[in-house]
């Protein structure tokens, strides 16, 4: 439960806020696509 709201909220502003920072970093694309892995 706290992984999955933790994951949620950290991943929703991540990926609305830096979007180009995730272009420069592929370690954030993997954060992003954890949705894939889990």
């Amino acid at each position: 439960m706290k992984a999955g709201l933790f994951h949620s909220q950290s991943t929703v502003p991540l990926l609305e806020k830096p979007e180009p920072a995730v272009d420069s970093i592929p370690e954030l694309k993997i954060a992003g696509g954890d949705r894939v892995v889990g």
